[in-house]
């Protein structure tokens, strides 16, 4: 297997008070967007990477995802604690693990914002 490098340089932005970090999810009014913060917290996938994501690629041991940003399908593994995090999640759509009923795809595309700053050093 090749390994793609890219010459990206990470921004630097970091959470520095992850308590307080959950504490701004925790106040959002929406519980889907409660849960796509944790998740994305919980895995580091890409924003983009969750927003589509579909139940049929959430298994007991990974989640496939069929298309990343470099074009490429991708398995990540997962743990129970995952699950957890998406189980208010479950029977909410057929589809999509992140459903909007206002969004004309069916999932969310732009979530709330967490009243939030990252601290970039």
């Amino acid at each position: 297997m090749a390994t793609n490098w890219c010459d990206e340089r990470p921004s630097g932005a970091i959470i520095e008070d992850l308590m307080a970090w959950l504490e701004a999810v925790d106040l959002l009014d929406n519980p889907i967007h409660r849960v796509f913060y944790e998740w994305l917290l919980f895995t580091g996938l890409r924003k983009s990477e969750a927003f589509n994501m579909e139940w049929k690629d959430v298994h007991e041991d990974h989640i496939h995802l069929p298309m990343t940003k470099n074009g490429r399908s991708f398995d990540l593994p997962i743990l129970q604690t995952h699950h957890e995090i998406l189980a208010p999640l479950r029977g909410l759509s057929r589809t999509w693990v992140f459903p909007s009923p206002k969004s004309m795809v069916g999932y969310i595309t732009n979530p709330l914002r967490i009243p939030w700053r990252l601290l970039i050093r």
